[in-house]
């Protein structure tokens, strides 16, 4: 008897820049799915909402619940923290899997670290200071309650930061005021904080001139 190869299945997240060409995937965003042999597509951009920006880390969260999957992507996690979300998506069919990566068609890409979370996910960013949860990933069982706090940013002489509050999405409170916030966290969920800097600025008189004003004054960046 021959031999029948087994069917498998699979669901594919693709990123393509707008500005390559050729054959392929399409530019943005798109998912395709394998069930047992017979391919569909899911989703695809259009227009496209996220391109990867060249010389600009990038982080890809995918969270799935029962069948379903909603993804976020986040351009430059560690500065601006830009957040395009896709879905909810049904991907019914697909019990079980791994994850791959794979560059195609997209030079110089490098993949930093896969993370792979049980529970109730909370994605954290920060540009400044030691934020508690830490920046990027951490998991929570469902329903438990998260106390955040931005943490304190090392100061320069003349420099100083102050957390000034927060934007969030999912359980997270959707903004705020403060260094501290607490919330019940029940599905995946963003908190980002927000810093601002200031510079002393010192004024003087020479000799046989006047100042009028505060001598010395912290000034917004």
């Amino acid at each position: 008897n021959p031999t029948v190869a087994p069917k498998s299945s699979l669901a594919r997240i693709a990123i393509r820049q707008t500005h390559t060409s050729g054959w392929g995937m399409r530019p943005g965003l798109s998912i395709q799915k394998n069930i047992n042999g017979a391919y569909s597509q899911i989703y695809a951009d259009s227009p496209v909402r996220f391109s990867p920006p060249t010389g600009v880390p990038y982080d890809l969260v995918a969270h799935i619940a029962s069948n379903t999957l909603n993804i976020l992507v986040v351009a430059d996690p560690d500065g601006a923290a830009q957040l395009t979300t896709y879905g909810p998506f049904d991907i019914r069919g697909l019990d079980s899997g791994k994850i791959g990566l794979c560059d195609w068609l997209m030079l110089r890409t490098q993949f930093d670290r896969v993370q792979v979370l049980d529970g109730a996910a909370l994605q954290v960013f920060a540009p400044l200071g030691s934020p508690s949860p830490a920046r990027g990933l951490s998991s929570f069982l469902p329903g438990q309650r998260v106390e955040a706090s931005a943490g304190d940013a090392t100061n320069e002489p003349g420099v100083r930061h102050s957390a000034t509050g927060w934007i969030g999405t999912g359980s997270a409170p959707p903004s705020g005021s403060g260094s501290h916030v607490s919330f019940a966290l029940h599905t995946f969920s963003t908190l980002r904080w927000l810093w601002k800097t200031e510079f002393l600025v010192s004024a003087s008189n020479a000799p046989g001139g006047r100042v009028t004003g505060p001598s010395d004054e912290w000034l917004a960046e």
